[in-house]
């Protein structure tokens, strides 16, 4: 399992959910869905906050989708959604 394993694309629709839908942490959505470690999962979301599409406050377990992560899901996957 490596970091581009995880995918963007499911790190943005986990935040999304914690957030909006009152599903589980993000990091735990990822885990579960890619049966991957914690250290992997961290890194595909830090990858994430590093390049805009999400951010966070005290942990990075609970970001949140940023403007420019909901850009990106409706730009290159054509899913169109936004925070509530």
């Amino acid at each position: 399992m490596k970091r581009k394993d995880v995918t963007t694309k499911e790190v943005l629709l986990a935040c999304h959910r914690f957030h909006n839908e009152g599903d589980e942490q993000p990091f735990i959505q990822l885990m579960n869905k890619f049966n991957a470690p914690e250290k992997i999962v961290y890194a595909a979301m830090d990858r994430d906050c590093d390049n805009g599409l999400i951010e966070y406050g005290v942990s990075l377990a609970t970001s949140w989708v940023t403007p420019k992560g909901y850009d990106f899901l409706k730009k290159e996957f054509n899913i169109s959604i936004q925070a509530q």
